[in-house]
């Protein structure tokens, strides 16, 4: 008999956990956690089928099963989502919580916690927090990628942001990238939304802390989108369905507009794709009714520091790609009106470029306003050779990174930590924003550079004694954050030589082989011709990295040899040639070297 109910219990234990696998294998995504203030808090939830969902939630460390959750029903037309609000919670607590599918529990290898803010207002000081902000997060899709060599990489950024362990995730746009065949269509644009928000190694990062965004052209349409975008409203409902807001469209705006706080500091979210126009000289990126709202809430707001955060750079004064300065009038609106009105720690939080950096502007009346730009996380960058005049010099940085701000508590100086971080280097770039002045304190990079370094001799077989002689020897040469085609070109005298040999040797620290390295022409995103006579034609700006050497006998080319071709693999050597003078006065010699990464550094010596 006993061996009946082993065998009954054993059965039941299978089917129970079978079971239980089954609702775990009914969630795509999440959960994620959604806005958090004093007494709310929003959680999130993604299922592969139309479910039952609800949460069960707790202080952390009490006893019994704690509150559950209003229950709620995913449903296809809303990509299977739901976002559950928690009422009615403690100040200042901890809470630990379980997600229920179809009253079934799922569990997960990473805890599911959260805290609500501090009511600190006229009680302490305002509480010390970090946050994470990060634009520009690709995963890939062979299914709809463009052929060659994939756009995103590096996905293990995610574990440096898991890692800083920020109290809130700032997105500034492009969290998603539609591509074609997601953005002609309602079904599309939900089906790029749901490829992303599944990326396994974003999990536990979304389940982390409280996690606000606005949006950018790719995950509001097609690159470069504007105001005309017949499908806008079909975008935002993905947006409100896979990113819980407290509101969409402030000020009696559409679109993704809004504004939180935490602890003494506001974040304004804009929307830049909205109501941006075709036309930009006369036209507008924000439209009237967001400026009013924004320029209306800047006056009112009593936090100490004011984050304004939208997709495109706005100090950069460089009217390249879609900046604010694109937009010259309105840009210079929203300056001088923060100007006239004296308003004190404005820092605009940024993204979009594909790289970082930190602008100042200093007004004629001693105002300082800053804009950092934290791009990209995952997808492809590089440096720009941009006439910036506004951004700090050496703030730069042209590889997958990531922005995380820190705001120690402090009585007097109350100051913001701005630090960069990258996969290879644990630091690239901090600086010290302190009290509401915003004072730059220290600006260190230790990002490396593209180097190039030139060393050339030449042994000259002489006519008339057939000996063989050394008549030229170029020491060397140095070029450091090259950003674009560098010529180093030198003409020798050969007259008295009936043939010349030429060598010269070459490194590369960083192979040409791996995401991240070296950039051959088929790596460009947009394609390159790969001519290293013309190397910022077409999609080869700002991608390819090459090194070219010509060499020519009064004017006519003898020969060419060129690194940085398609699949190559030569990460040292020596480039050799011999030949007769054939009756040449002069041999000419040109070095073209081309470097936009910021952590490539090329060694090229030769002998």
């Amino acid at each position: 008999m006993k061996y009946k109910i082993y065998f009954l219990l054993a059965f039941v234990y299978f089917l129970n956990s079978a079971f239980l696998s089954s609702q775990k294998s009914m969630l795509q995504s999440g959960p994620m956690l959604g806005p958090v203030t004093l007494r709310d808090a929003t959680l999130w939830l993604q299922t592969k089928s139309a479910a039952n969902i609800f949460f069960t939630y707790k202080e952390k460390g009490s006893q019994g099963t704690g509150n559950k959750s209003m229950v709620v029903k995913t449903m296809p037309e809303k990509g299977f989502t739901a976002a559950v609000h928690l009422p009615n919670l403690k100040t200042g607590t901890k809470y630990e919580y379980s997600v229920f599918i179809n009253n079934q529990p799922v569990t997960f290898s990473y805890p599911l916690e959260f805290s609500t803010q501090e009511h600190w207002q006229y009680r302490k000081n305002p509480p010390d927090f970090s946050f994470v902000a990060a634009s520009c997060f690709y995963v890939n899709d062979s299914l709809y990628d463009r052929p060659g060599t994939p756009y995103g990489g590096e996905y293990e950024i995610l574990d440096h942001m898991r890692n800083a362990k920020p109290d809130l995730m700032v997105w500034l746009g492009d969290n998603i990238y539609l591509r074609e065949g997601d953005f002609e269509s309602r079904s599309g644009i939900y089906y790029r939304n749901t490829q992303t928000r599944s990326f396994p190694g974003l999990q536990s990062l979304l389940a982390l802390a409280p996690n606000y965004a606005t949006w950018d052209d790719h995950d509001y349409g097609p690159n470069d989108s504007d105001w005309t975008y017949p499908l806008k409203y079909h975008s935002l409902d993905a947006f409100k369905d896979f990113w819980p807001s407290e509101s969409y469209g402030s000020g009696h705006t559409d679109g993704v507009t809004s504004s939180f706080m935490w602890s003494d500091c506001q974040f304004f979210m804009l929307d830049d794709r909205w109501y941006r126009t075709v036309d930009r000289e006369n036209g507008t990126i924000l439209g009237e009714q967001q400026k009013y709202w924004l320029k209306e809430s800047l006056l009112n707001s009593q936090a100490n520091y004011k984050f304004i955060c939208v997709g495109g750079q706005f100090l950069n004064d460089a009217k390249v790609y879609e900046n604010f300065s694109n937009y010259e009038s309105e840009r210079d609106e929203l300056i001088q009106f923060l100007d006239d009105n004296n308003i004190k720690g404005v820092v605009f939080i940024t993204g979009d470029r594909h790289h970082s950096e930190i602008c100042k502007l200093k007004t004629s009346k001693g105002n300082v306003f800053f804009d950092v730009t934290s791009s990209a996380i995952t997808s492809s960058t590089g440096l720009h050779n941009e006439p910036n005049t506004l951004r700090i010099p050496g703030s730069m940085i042209g590889v997958r990174n990531l922005l995380l701000s820190k705001y120690p508590e402090e009585t007097k100086n109350r100051k913001l930590m701005v630090e960069f971080k990258i996969q290879k280097v644990k630091s690239c770039l901090n600086m010290a924003l302190k009290n509401r002045n915003i004072i730059v304190t220290t600006c260190i990079s230790v990002r490396n550079y593209s180097e190039y370094i030139l060393f050339i001799s030449f042994m000259c077989l002489l006519g008339s004694s057939q000996a063989q002689n050394t008549i030229w020897t170029n020491p060397g040469k140095s070029h450091k954050n090259t950003d674009g085609p560098v010529l180093d070109s030198f003409s020798v005298d050969i007259s008295n030589c009936s043939s010349v040999s030429f060598s010269m040797d070459y490194s590369f620290p960083l192979g040409w082989v791996g995401n991240g390295n070296m950039e051959s022409p088929d790596e460009c995103i947009f394609g390159c011709n790969g001519d290293p006579k013309n190397p910022s034609n077409g999609g080869c700006k700002d991608c390819w990295d090459f090194l070219y050497a010509e060499l020519s006998l009064d004017g006519s080319v003898v020969y060419t040899e060129l690194i940085g071709i398609v699949k190559e693999t030569r990460s040292f050597g020596e480039i050799k040639w011999s030949g007769c003078t054939n009756g040449a006065s002069r041999l000419g010699i040109s070095i073209i070297n081309q470097n936009w990464g910021s952590t490539e550094v090329e060694y090229l010596r030769q002998s």
